[in-house]
């Protein structure tokens, strides 16, 4: 803004004096004399009051007197002869209301008045104390209360109240508001408390620089009363221009540009080609936009844009039928194939994928081929060169070994294989429970598992190599829950079962190792170690009305109330070729306890063929206790059965004791030599009271209290 020191003007005035009779010196004397003369009226009036002593006296002596010295006495005209300033030659002046020249007028009224003693008195139409360029020059000032005068001059719109020489000057539209000659921008004296804010607009396209501002009433040249450009040195970007692809300008100023910008100009656009596979050429539909957006190109000529390897002037090669340089051919179709990507085939006949003999080269094999040969086994589809390795006992993946340590499978009997790995094996505090829900076989490779497994179904239960269901005391390994089931279980190690109280119907638990109680189910064991388990009855098994035949298997360092290793009340336990050893029980039996129970029909019997029941030990019968209406067989044949070193803690037998209608039969039973730690102590069997000292190879059968 620009301000400059405003040019004085200098109005025209008219002015007015006052106007009136002027009456002369002789003519006052002579009125006055005439006017005594005559107010007096005779003696008094002309005489003494008029021109006589009352006429001399008043007028300060006789008319002829010049009180005051002013050269006028009363005869000449002095018409106050008390002030020398006051006689016919003086000059008229403002003066209150004094007839200084006595010509009978006084201040405006008088002709002669000195107008340098009056004052200049100016029209003030406004009302702002500031008059105009019309007044008079007057003694009094001439105003009225419609029609004001003031002394001070200078108003340069006396119609404006607004408007005068004390005035502030503000933007007000050009009005010069304190008549010094310049209005608004350019007078220095403006109030920029009334200004606006204003920008430089250097490219003139009538938008400021939000950069450059300035104060000021309006916008001047190169400035805007905005500040809306977002580009100042290019008049063509401003706001309400059409949007343009343009790399990335803004041209309407609106904060986004090219494709940012809703409104850009369509016709501006480019075709664009999605690209999603970033082998530079794309496919489907245009889309139109100014730059290219990620993953779009400006070439479309993708047969599959979702594989990379495939586009126009790709290599064709053996793929699966995929057409990779787009030319409508693929794979054996192509003559532009590359013959190095073909593979040889191998047929296979059980269509696993692996093969063993070549059968041709080609992209694609003839039907009953593979492209990998090494098949072991090109009967078994699911025996191959990387197959998973299963726990089944088989060489699933060809590599010559077989099984897969820690795991865990389930084989069912219709065909089908479920991975039981972490469904049965917990945690040393938290052993998992598993129970059958089909026929089939359960696999274990090597490994310790924390598990209980419950058997409702024909299940076959197989360790392949070092196997050991461990339960943790947190209930029996192995429960057969069910009628007329086929169990097997195989190749294990049982441990740390705890019976569970539910079974046998007896308080305290049955069976820490294996536990069946419904009828007509078969059990058989082979190769089974039970090892440090413990219930009330049968630390190792408990049996109620099933059958159990258990081989090749040893029971050892299990505990119980009655029966440390066996507890048997109905059903049939059959040990061949095995090992009972090191059991106790508390009570009876520690090895076996046979109870019949009489809620189970049929007559409960244990038979021990080939097998011996060695350092056993109860607080009666240390190895084997048959109670009443029950049977028992010891059978011998090549490596003869029997039972060394039991013991009990209380009285009667180390080995066998039978009570009331007892069946024991021993065919070539060794019961030890006397007096070695072989023996079972004083007495080998008790008859119901009766005792009996054996040693090797005894045959011999008790019944009740007798032995024969």
């Amino acid at each position: 803004m620009r301000l400059s020191t405003p040019l004085l003007l200098l109005a025209a005035l008219s002015f007015t004096t006052a106007c009136g009779d002027k009456d002369d010196g002789a003519d006052s004397g002579s009125d006055g004399a005439t006017d005594g003369a005559t107010d007096g009226g005779g003696t008094d009036g002309g005489g003494t009051d008029g021109g006589g002593t009352d006429g001399g006296t008043d007028s300060g002596g006789t008319s002829d007197d010049d009180a005051d010295g002013d050269g006028y006495t009363v005869a000449d005209g002095d018409c106050d002869d008390g002030d020398a300033a006051v006689h016919p030659d003086a000059t008229e002046i403002c003066n209150d209301g004094v007839d200084d020249d006595c010509n009978g007028t006084a201040d405006d009224a008088d002709a002669g008045l000195d107008t340098a003693t009056a004052t200049s008195w100016w029209i003030d139409a406004d009302g702002d104390g500031w008059g105009g360029n019309s007044g008079y020059i007057r003694c009094e000032n001439p105003g009225t209360d419609t029609l004001p005068y003031v002394t001070a001059i200078g108003d340069c719109a006396d119609d404006d109240p607004a408007v005068h020489p004390d005035a502030t000057e503000v933007c007000n539209d050009g009005v010069d508001d304190d008549c010094d000659g310049y209005a608004d921008d350019e007078d220095e004296d403006l109030d920029t408390a009334t200004a606006i804010p204003l920008w430089w607009d250097l490219d003139e396209d009538g938008f400021g620089d939000p950069e450059a501002s300035l104060m000021g009433c309006a916008a001047g040249y190169a400035q805007a009363d905005n500040d809306l450009d977002c580009d100042d040195t290019d008049g063509g970007v401003h706001p309400g221009v059409t949007e343009v692809c343009n790399d990335g300008v803004d041209d309407d100023c609106n904060g986004v540009a090219d494709d940012d910008d809703a409104g850009v100009d369509p016709s501006t656009l480019a075709g664009w080609w999605l690209d999603a596979d970033g082998d530079g050429q794309g496919a489907g539909e245009t889309l139109m936009a100014c730059a290219a957006p990620e993953h779009y190109v400006d070439y479309a000529d993708d047969c599959d844009d979702g594989d990379p390897t495939v586009h126009w002037g790709a290599t064709e090669v053996c793929n699966g039928g995929k057409d990779d340089d787009c030319d409508g051919d693929a794979d054996d179709a192509d003559e532009d194939l590359d013959t190095s990507t073909e593979s040889d085939w191998y047929t296979d006949d059980d269509g696993d994928g692996y093969g063993v003999d070549w059968a041709a080269s080609a992209c694609a094999g003839p039907t009953g081929t593979a492209d990998q040969d090494g098949d072991c086994d090109d009967g078994d589809d699911s025996v191959y060169p990387g197959a998973v390795e299963r726990c089944d006992g088989e060489d699933q993946d060809c590599d010559g070994e077989e099984n897969a340590s820690g795991a865990a499978g389930f084989s069912h009997a219709g065909g089908g294989w479920t991975d039981l790995s972490s469904d049965v094996d917990g945690t040393t505090s938290s052993p998992e429970s598993w129970t059958s829900g089909d026929d089939g076989t359960l696999h274990f490779c090597d490994g310790t598992f924390y598990t209980t497994l419950e058997l409702a179904h024909d299940v076959e239960v197989v360790g392949h190599g070092e196997v050991t269901l461990n339960a943790r005391g947190s209930g029996s390994v192995v429960t057969v829950d069910g009628s007329a089931l086929a169990v097997g279980l195989t190749d294990l190690t049982l441990t740390e079962g705890n019976g569970s109280s539910a079974l046998l119907s007896v308080s305290g638990g049955a069976g820490g190792g294996l536990a069946c109680d419904d009828g007509d189910s078969i059990i058989t064991v082979t190769r089974v170690q039970f090892e440090d388990n413990t219930a009330s009855y049968g630390g190792a098994v408990a049996i109620g009305e099933c059958t159990a035949l258990i081989e090749d298997s040893v029971l050892s360092g299990n505990s119980g109330y009655n029966g440390g290793a066996v507890y048997q009340r109905g059903g049939l336990v059959r040990l061949v070729d095995s090992t009972v050893e090191d059991n106790t029980a508390t009570n009876l039996g520690g090895g076996g306890a046979v109870v019949r129970d009489a809620a189970v029909a049929g007559t409960p019997l244990i038979e021990i063929s080939d097998s011996y029941f060695l350092d056993n030990s109860a607080g009666a019968a240390g190895a084997l206790y048959l109670g009443d209406r029950t049977e028992g067989i010891c059978e011998g044949s090549g490596d003869g059965a029997g039972f060394w070193g039991n013991t009990t803690t209380g009285s009667g037998t180390g080995a066998v004791e039978t009570y009331g209608d007892t069946h024991f039969q021993a065919e070539h039973c060794d019961f030890g030599v006397s007096g070695t730690d072989e023996d079972n102590g004083d007495v080998d069997v008790e008859a119901a009271g009766s005792v009996y000292s054996y040693d090797d190879d005894a045959s011999f059968h008790c019944h009740e209290s007798t032995c024969m």
